[in-house]
């Protein structure tokens, strides 16, 4: 079980990560249990155990051993975003980034039942597969569970529930923590529920 949160606004974006940058960068500490690469105002940390690496002219250029436990991006000294609780292969991790397999990369990183935390900002979170939790935080959020049987919690602002993957009685039933049917909304996507000539859109005034 990973846990994702990105608590500076704005922070990561986790539905939007952009994985092919997340070895770029110049070396700034490589050792055996962290190696962190600079790029810009901003750095990416690794966490993790048993780590080696190649690098040519300050860049990495293969990771060869390993496993990563936690990722940290920095912006200005300040973390941005982060995930704990990992146990990637590093040298299978870093060939999926290095030859482009967004995909493979995202399924990696939220292949277990996670934890996504958002910001005190506005938020979009995906929990993907699994059986996640995915916790709004402050701002105007909307949470998205995806596949699994899921917990959406969203916070004290006006909060969007979208459900867009079928349903099963077993594998696939979200729950949503704390709605309050003054603010929040709940969204249900038509081409997932056959029978909405359009998204339904359910809150206050249709309930």
């Amino acid at each position: 079980m990973a846990v994702f949160s990105s608590p500076l606004n704005p922070g990561v974006d986790w539905r939007d990560l952009q994985t092919d940058a997340l070895f770029d960068g110049a070396r700034v500490v490589a050792n055996s249990t962290n190696l962190q690469l600079g790029i810009g105002m901003g750095s990416i940390c690794y966490f993790g155990m048993g780590l080696r690496y190649s690098f040519s002219g300050g860049e990495l250029t293969d990771i060869r051993a390993g496993r990563i436990n936690s990722l940290t991006v920095l912006l200005d000294g300040e973390i941005a975003g982060q995930i704990s609780g990992l146990n990637l292969d590093a040298e299978k991790f870093y060939n999926l980034v290095d030859a482009g397999k967004q995909a493979a990369v995202l399924k990696m990183l939220f292949a277990g039942n996670d934890i996504i935390v958002g910001g005190t900002d506005t938020d979009i979170q995906y929990g993907r597969a699994g059986n996640d939790t995915l916790y709004g935080g402050g701002g105007l959020d909307v949470l998205v569970g995806g596949i699994g049987k899921d917990r959406l919690v969203g916070g004290d602002s006006s909060d969007r529930f979208v459900f867009n993957t079928a349903l099963n009685r077993n594998t696939n039933v979200d729950r949503i923590v704390g709605f309050d049917m003054a603010v929040d909304t709940i969204v249900l996507d038509n081409d997932i529920f056959k029978g909405l000539a359009f998204d339904a859109v359910i809150d206050s005034t249709r309930v």
